[in-house]
């Protein structure tokens, strides 16, 4: 978490950056939705999880080109169990992720078109504290590649809403006691606010 934190000066300074008067000068995002891990032993144990984002996107003008920053929040609960002995009860097992994610994409179509998909590569480094069934606290991080499709509809000149898939293809989180793998796929929707004149 503290990671995070620390990531958030760095959104305050890319937000005072100034701009060619022809572009955005960078559009601020926030979404919600839900993460499915692709493992079979953590869907099994934790299910759909919960999910938030919030990230800074800076265009790279005069073509469609853009850079993005972006940190998250999935939070799951389930039963580190459930797979070995259905009918032992315990505690649920609940783990927080903060995953922070860097990279760059395109987008297509006109500006003034008010729909465009935007596709972006990045690498994700992802931040995990889990409580065991057995109260055992630790930590973990994992680290990958996050794939985005993102079709965006334009509300107005001051606002777009945007649905987005994103795949992660990580490494293993080594926790005290079990490993998690987060390769996933990620849906969320949201918006975002262009700031500086324009939609990138």
């Amino acid at each position: 978490m503290q990671n995070v934190l620390r990531l958030l000066p760095v959104l305050l300074v890319l937000a005072a950056l100034p701009a060619p008067a022809e572009a955005a000068e960078l559009d601020l995002s926030f979404g919600g939705g839900f993460y499915n891990p692709f493992d079979d032993g953590h869907g099994d144990d934790y299910g759909s999880s919960p999910s938030f984002s919030a990230g800074v996107l800076v265009p790279m003008p005069p073509g469609p080109g853009f850079f993005f920053l972006e940190t998250g929040w999935i939070h799951a609960n389930g039963n580190d169990l459930g797979t070995v002995d259905p009918t032992f009860e315990t505690d649920e097992a609940t783990y927080n992720a903060f995953p922070v994610t860097i990279g760059a994409g395109v987008t297509g179509g006109a500006p003034e078109s008010p729909v465009r998909i935007a596709f972006s590569i990045g690498w994700q480094t992802l931040f995990a504290k889990r409580t065991s069934s057995f109260d055992v606290e630790s930590s973990a991080t994992a680290h990958g590649i996050a794939l985005d499709f993102r079709p965006r509809v334009r509300v107005n000149d001051r606002m777009y809403a945007w649905i987005r898939q994103r795949l992660t293809i990580l490494s293993e989180s080594d926790f005290d006691d079990r490993s998690l793998d987060f390769d996933g796929a990620q849906t969320e929707i949201g918006i975002a606010l262009p700031l500086g004149g324009g939609q990138s």
